[in-house]
């Protein structure tokens, strides 16, 4: 099971399953509902989405990159990112980052930005 769901912009329900972790990485599941979004958020290590099933779509500085099965999406440290589900179908994503979470967050280094790499 996922665990974490994405049920609408504005939260993020824990699920059944945990994610794995040590005390270096932690890696997971999760899915967001048809016409769902995760929440917009940052941290200060850099983080990997793996599409596992679905469609969705994440931007950044206003251009948008359309996502489907076994695309990836890398995101730099400290750089705003979300993933919003564009299909009629739960879209399922593996995630990956750094574990644990650090406490601060600084601003947003210029010129960061996601690496998409598509599945073809």
């Amino acid at each position: 099971s996922a665990d974490t769901v994405a049920v609408d912009a504005r939260a993020a329900n824990a699920g059944e399953g945990q994610a794995v972790r040590n005390d270096r990485l932690a890696i997971g599941v999760s899915v967001i509902l048809p016409g769902s979004r995760n929440l917009e958020h940052r941290h200060p290590h850099t983080e990997t989405y793996i599409i596992l099933s679905g469609t969705g779509a994440v931007s950044h500085l206003g251009e948008t990159h359309h996502l489907g099965r076994l695309d990836a999406v890398y995101y730099p440290a400290e750089v705003w990112h979300a993933i919003r589900n564009t299909g009629d179908q739960p879209l399922y994503f593996l995630y990956a980052h750094e574990f644990p979470f650090g406490a601060t967050h600084s601003g947003i280094a210029e010129g960061d930005r996601p690496i998409i790499n598509r599945h073809s």
